[in-house]
């Protein structure tokens, strides 16, 4: 098993692995994903298993404080230097659940936030998933503004300042 950030030749695997994960509503598509690797590939953390793609975590950083729906398809809204990490996907192969790699690429998205000097990280999670994020030390702050895929997601922080 090995980590390592995102490169364009990767597009057509993130996608496919995308696609398995999220029902279509949900799912980011090959263009989105072409864009943002296009712009933050050292935002994308893939767990590769023999060279395949078995789960990977992607985002961008900005100034932002709170994770928009306008974020997931705009690109430009990537601030190098941002304070936050934004969080839109944590994606796991179905046949590979359940063996901790969503977690070892969570703990590395940390890791680097952290080393980078952000404030901390955000993302947006359904109901179900918060007790699971909480156990990376992510705070649920409520129902998010987003609407993403129709679906009713929480908005989640996990903060490197102490309060």
């Amino acid at each position: 098993m090995k980590i390592r950030n995102a490169a364009i030749n990767d597009l057509a695997a993130i996608a496919a692995v995308e696609a398995e994960c999220f029902p279509k509503a949900e799912a980011a598509d090959e263009q989105s994903f072409e864009k943002r690797l296009s712009v933050y590939p050292d935002h994308f953390w893939l767990l590769e298993d023999e060279d395949r793609i078995v789960a990977f975590v992607n985002g961008m950083t900005t100034d932002l404080p709170d994770l928009t729906d306008e974020m997931y398809e705009n690109a430009q809204m990537h601030k190098p230097d941002g304070k936050w990490q934004m969080i839109f996907g944590v994606d796991t192969v179905p046949s590979e659940r359940r063996k901790g790699y969503a977690g070892m690429l969570i703990k590395q998205a940390i890791a680097d936030a952290k080393a980078q000097g952000r404030e901390g990280l955000v993302l947006t999670c359904k109901e179900k998933l918060l007790a699971y994020y909480a156990k990376f030390g992510f705070v649920q702050e409520g129902i998010s503004e987003s609407v993403h895929g129709g679906a009713v997601w929480y908005q989640m922080r996990l903060s490197f300042k102490e309060s």
